[in-house]
C-alpha cells in the first residue's frame, strides 16, 4: 500500500501535484499513484497507473494536472520511452 511504503529506488517519489483533495503521485517505475489526502493524518491509495512499458525500464518522471472540457480532469505524465 502506497502510505506504509517506505521508498527505495522503484518507490521515490519524482513528482507531486495535489489538486481537490487528491495529490498525484509520480514514482519512477511504480508509475502514477492518486492518493487522497482530504484528511492529511489519513492519506489513502485511490488509484494506480504503471508505466505502460515499465518492464522494458520506462519511469514517468513528471506529472501535470490539466482541466479538459465537460468538467474533466487529466493527469498527463512524462515518461522516458522513446
Amino acid at each position: 500500500e502506497f502510505a506504509g511504503d517506505p521508498g527505495g529506488a522503484d518507490g521515490a517519489p519524482a513528482n507531486v501535484r495535489v489538486k481537490d483533495g487528491l495529490a498525484y503521485v509520480v514514482r519512477f517505475t511504480d508509475g502514477l499513484r492518486v492518493v487522497d489526502v482530504s484528511d492529511p493524518a489519513q492519506p489513502s491509495d485511490v488509484g494506480h497507473s504503471p508505466p505502460q512499458y515499465g518492464a522494458d525500464g520506462e519511469i514517468y518522471n513528471d506529472v501535470k494536472l490539466v482541466d479538459g472540457p465537460d468538467g474533466r480532469h487529466f493527469a498527463l505524465c512524462a515518461s522516458n520511452w522513446r
